[in-house]
């Protein structure tokens, strides 16, 4: 991960580490939500999947949720494989096995979010984001990237 605290306001903390070993960072129990976006893919393996959201799950305070964004290897296809460091194949079921293993409940899982990539060829102008967020119908035709809701049990 590359270090963004320039980018960021004075009052956010930047740590930069593995996130396998988040708590050895950060304060267990402390977090209301936690938000994963296109980074499950890259772990190791199925099970550094279940265990970094296990992590999670303890960094979380009781009934603390996370919300991840994630390709989704069935409606993405052969261009999942397109970069090099993709090595968990993930669908929207996998990852809400995943997300139970590791102690979450599904409060919501929207199978077609966001195109995939989201950068593409149309300006990703605010408006032009409100307007595609603002229209599901869109999002059955080009939501190539899962949303999961999860809250821990």
């Amino acid at each position: 991960m590359r270090d963004t605290s320039p980018h960021l306001p004075p009052d956010v903390h930047f740590v930069q580490s593995d996130g396998l070993l988040l708590e050895e960072h950060l304060q267990r129990g402390y977090f209301d939500l936690i938000f994963m976006s296109n980074y499950l893919e890259h772990l190791a393996s199925p099970e550094d999947v279940i265990e970094q959201l296990r992590v999670v799950g303890r960094l979380l305070k009781p009934g603390g949720r996370v919300l991840v964004m994630q390709p989704n290897i069935r409606l993405v296809g052969h261009a999942y494989w397109d970069y090099l460091d993709h090595r968990v194949a993930l669908t929207e079921r996998s990852l809400a096995e995943a997300a139970a293993v590791a102690g979450f409940r599904t409060l919501s899982l929207i199978t077609r979010f966001l195109p995939y990539p989201f950068k593409g060829r149309l300006p990703a102008t605010p408006m032009l984001v409100r307007a595609y967020l603002s229209f599901p119908p869109a999002w059955r035709l080009m939501g190539k990237q899962t949303l999961f809701l999860g809250q821990l049990r």
